[in-house]
């Protein structure tokens, strides 16, 4: 064996040194692909962390966007929330006024009526020789269509002469002709009516408006006499 080893060992050598040229031949090339796979995944690995890195960039632009949104939001709340409460303080702000103006408008108008109002009353006098009755306008307002009845507002009797169909301001006029009813004559020879003698007044504002003033029983005086506007 040893002698067959050392007959053949050149051819041996040789043999050997030609495998491991062959295998060297075959090696190479499988290390040139592995170095060139290796390298383009070692690219591959670049590039896809290149676009990490990339979208991790933009994924942070759109988080502050959004951020910068949130806040741009979150304030156009807050300016539309003072926005509405200064437009809720203005709206009452206007309601107010609007209700101070029509209080104000309102008593300017009450004004005006009393203003306008005419009051007329039913006077008495008594000298040594007679007595008589009169109308008299107690206010500043001007009366017109002055009428007088024996009546009453809801059962006018006849009218009564002497009444003035205007009235000025502390003007006075003397009626006469009322139907005083019948007398009767007691034991103590005083003189008395069997029924109540009514009387009232009719008579116009200048704005319109139409009033009267009626008494019950003008043999009781005039102090219980009622002065309103006709409905």
């Amino acid at each position: 064996m040893w002698q067959w080893l050392e007959l053949h060992g050149a051819a041996l050598q040789a043999a050997g040194s030609i495998l491991g040229a062959f295998v060297g031949l075959i090696t190479i090339p499988v290390l040139l692909m592995a170095y060139f796979a290796a390298r383009q995944a070692a690219r591959a690995a670049k590039e896809q962390a290149e676009a990490a890195r990339a979208q991790t960039e933009v994924s942070r632009a759109q988080q502050v966007a959004a951020e910068r949104a949130a806040a741009a939001a979150e304030a156009q709340v807050a300016s539309a929330e003072t926005s509405g409460a200064i437009a809720r303080q203005q709206l009452l702000a206007a309601q107010e006024s609007a209700t101070a103006d029509r209080i104000h408008n309102e008593l300017v108008r009450q004004q005006t009526l009393a203003t306008l109002r005419p009051v007329l009353a039913f006077v008495t006098g008594i000298s040594s020789h007679f007595s008589w009755t009169a109308l008299t306008n107690q206010s500043e307002a001007l009366a017109l269509d002055v009428t007088v009845f024996n009546g009453t507002p809801q059962n006018p009797g006849n009218p009564i002469s002497g009444s003035s169909g205007t009235l000025a301001a502390g003007v006075e006029t003397r009626l006469e002709g009322i139907d005083w009813g019948t007398m009767e004559t007691d034991s103590g020879l005083r003189v008395r009516y069997t029924s109540p003698v009514p009387i009232y007044a009719r008579y116009r504002s200048q704005d319109g408006r139409w009033f009267h003033t009626a008494v019950e029983d003008l043999r009781n005086g005039v102090h219980h006499q009622v002065i309103e506007e006709e409905a």
